[in-house]
């Protein structure tokens, strides 16, 4: 059984993780003026929902968190949560005007991500193909706000928008969800 401690632990670093990649991403392309965000809806995405009874939705008021601003593009897309360990899937998109225009520099992308990642004991990165772009697979295992944590996050980008999926686990838990995680996103379509 779950501590609600935990489940709070992963919330609100999902939260934090989110709010890294929208903010710090902008200054990375255009200084320190906040252009005008937005969801994309030009994708498809598996429901991990569906025919599995381990994953439930979570609801974007909780992983908001306290501390999280209120803007629409600083939460994930779509987050789901193991009932069993409390890992973590998620799903966010941030598109701004003019941004395919920019270069494509998704290892910074993939830096501002895991800024709150510390004590790195491990840490792998690939380029791989998804949906048909070049993406950035990188997995990394560290500690965040304390406690041991195991991340994978797959980056891409298509036109003005930038994709990020993650998956956040305790290390014990982490090898035996990584192929739901890697059905997620292969199941992840552009339209």
């Amino acid at each position: 059984m779950l501590t609600m401690g935990f489940r709070n632990l992963i919330l609100s670093s999902l939260a934090a993780l989110a709010i890294a990649a929208s903010s710090v991403s902008c200054g990375l392309l255009i200084g320190n003026v906040k252009p005008v965000e937005e969801k994309s809806d030009d994708y498809s995405i598996m429901d991990l929902t569906d025919g599995s009874s381990d994953w439930e939705k979570i609801s974007r008021a909780d992983e908001r968190g306290e501390d999280a601003r209120d803007e629409e593009t600083e939460i994930s897309d779509i987050s789901y949560q193991s009932k069993r360990t409390a890992s973590i899937i998620s799903m966010n998109s941030v598109c701004r005007p003019g941004m395919q225009h920019k270069a494509q520099d998704l290892g910074a992308f993939t830096r501002e991500l895991t800024l709150g990642i510390s004590n790195i004991s491990k840490k792998s990165e690939r380029q791989i193909t998804v949906s048909g772009q070049r993406a950035v697979e990188t997995t990394i295992h560290g500690k965040m706000s304390g406690e041991s944590m195991s991340l994978r996050s797959v980056v891409l980008r298509s036109g003005r928008c930038v994709y990020d999926l993650m998956f956040i686990a305790r290390p014990a838990h982490f090898e035996s969800q990584a192929g739901t995680f890697a059905a997620f996103v292969s199941s992840f379509k552009l339209e």
